[in-house]
């Protein structure tokens, strides 16, 4: 004798939500080298690098004397890092390298008879406490109209970089979360 049953189940009625936002994160920002040509013909005179934190980035200021911008080239590298001219090794805090290379920049004003430093403020400006992706920003170089900072990071997270005028500034922002 063979019995067979047959049990049906019905499933309750589901209902599929679908949400969209915006896309987190800094507008414009990538981990892709960005550069750009110089603007203006004079060598861009260093005056002033700072560190700012802001809601959802960090941003490193460099400040210029004159209206004229340095052409640049911004980009995450491996380590390690070496110094302009005498080619020693650098050593910069953080997990990631962010190099930034100003052309032509320079920290000295050599136009005159007697060269005037310009840019008078630390080789190494610390993070500190205060940030989360920027360990520090350090001087590598400032060699034949070429200056070279490197930022030690958290990792590689995205950035952008813009000019802004009165007073020229070349502003580079890190995605920060």
């Amino acid at each position: 004798t063979t019995t067979s049953s047959t049990t049906t189940t019905e499933a309750a009625p589901t209902t599929a939500t679908t949400t969209t936002t915006e896309p987190e994160g800094l507008t414009d920002a990538s981990t892709a080298q960005r550069s750009a040509p110089a603007e203006g013909d004079a060598v861009a005179l260093l005056r002033d690098v700072r560190i700012g934190v802001h809601d959802g980035y960090e941003r490193i200021v460099f400040e210029f004397t004159a209206d004229d911008q340095p052409g640049y080239t911004i980009e995450w590298v491996a380590g390690p890092v070496y110094a302009d001219g005498s080619g020693r090794q650098v050593d910069v805090a953080g997990e990631a390298l962010l190099s930034i290379r100003l052309e032509p920049a320079s920290g000295v004003d050599l136009s005159s008879a007697t060269a005037s430093v310009i840019y008078q403020g630390p080789d190494r400006i610390a993070g500190g406490s205060r940030t989360d992706v920027i360990d520090e920003v350090v001087r590598t170089g400032d060699f034949e109209a070429v200056l070279s900072w490197v930022v030690g990071a958290e990792g590689e997270v995205p950035f952008r970089v813009s000019r802004l005028p009165d007073p020229s500034r070349l502003v580079i922002d890190l995605e920060a979360t």
